[in-house]
């Protein structure tokens, strides 16, 4: 999707920051929650914003599963997202 615009999300940005802190690989958080390497790319990297790519983002499923692999709960990954949004908007 050559020129689509990207925007990080705030989810992006944690789940970026955890997986270095970890020191993991986007390969290594794909396998560990059974999907493809390029989706962490493009939830680390935030989903173009054309309409096909909608439909892939993030559902709660997903999410618990992400989670889980960043050694956290879902509960703690939507307060870290949620502090991320708090600094965005400073």
């Amino acid at each position: 999707m050559a020129g689509a615009d990207r925007q990080p999300t705030a989810l992006g940005q944690v789940v970026r920051r955890r997986r270095r802190e970890l020191g993991i690989t986007t390969h290594l958080l794909a396998e560990c929650i059974g999907c493809n390497r390029s989706y962490i790319s493009l939830l680390e990297g935030g989903f173009p914003t054309a309409k096909t790519h909608r439909e892939r983002r993030p559902g709660d499923r997903f999410l618990a599963r992400l989670a889980g692999a960043l050694g956290w709960t879902r509960k703690r990954l939507d307060k870290e997202v949620r502090e991320e949004r708090g600094r965005v908007d400073q």
